[in-house]
């Protein structure tokens, strides 16, 4: 993981049979440390010979609150609530003991003497608050913001339409129309 530029982790999440893709490193992507839903369908497809076969087409579901992580942690969970549910109701009274506002790095400090991941603290913080930062260099500042809601009660809250694939306008010979020309070309001489 060190040494690589970017680190995808693929799961498939049991309860929804969605596929979901979390980003876990990237070196040159914005989108570092998000995820997205996807499914698995059935496309038949005609092969060069006249057959069909059966192939996986993928249908984008967008960004996913839940994380690849999410899902593989489910199974160590006693029945009880969650730990990020815990991190929620955690963060929510953290930040409304401090006026609704702190610095990121304040909460990470609290966080660790309560005993709570940083990593999972994080995600939570995803839907309970918004985020800035003030100035070029300045701190993070997390502000409590529960009209975000959380994933136990919106599924796909905030997801994103994937975009529309534009319509291609070439003029494109079907590979097996170019292979029946060549064999003509070949025999005809």
């Amino acid at each position: 993981r060190d040494a690589a530029r970017s680190v995808l982790l693929f799961a498939t999440d049991e309860e929804t049979g969605n596929r979901v893709v979390s980003m876990d490193k990237s070196n040159y992507s914005k989108h570092a440390a998000e995820s997205f839903a996807f499914q698995l369908l059935d496309a038949a497809v005609e092969t060069d010979d006249g057959e069909t076969t059966h192939v996986a087409r993928v249908n984008y579901l967008g960004v996913s609150d839940v994380t690849v992580s999410d899902i593989v942690n489910r199974g160590t969970d006693d029945g009880a609530e969650s730990d990020r549910t815990e991190a929620e109701r955690w963060l929510v009274s953290y930040l409304e003991d401090q006026h609704g506002h702190s610095p990121a790095r304040d909460i990470k400090k609290a966080s660790a003497i309560d005993g709570l991941s940083w990593d999972t603290v994080k995600r939570a913080s995803q839907r309970v608050t918004t985020k800035t930062k003030s100035g070029f260099q300045g701190a993070w500042l997390w502000t409590l913001d529960l009209s975000k809601g959380s994933t136990k009660n919106a599924k796909n809250a905030g997801a994103r339409e994937p975009a529309p694939f534009a319509p291609f306008e070439g003029n494109v010979t079907p590979l097996h129309r170019i292979k029946e020309r060549d064999f003509e070309n070949e025999h005809a001489e």
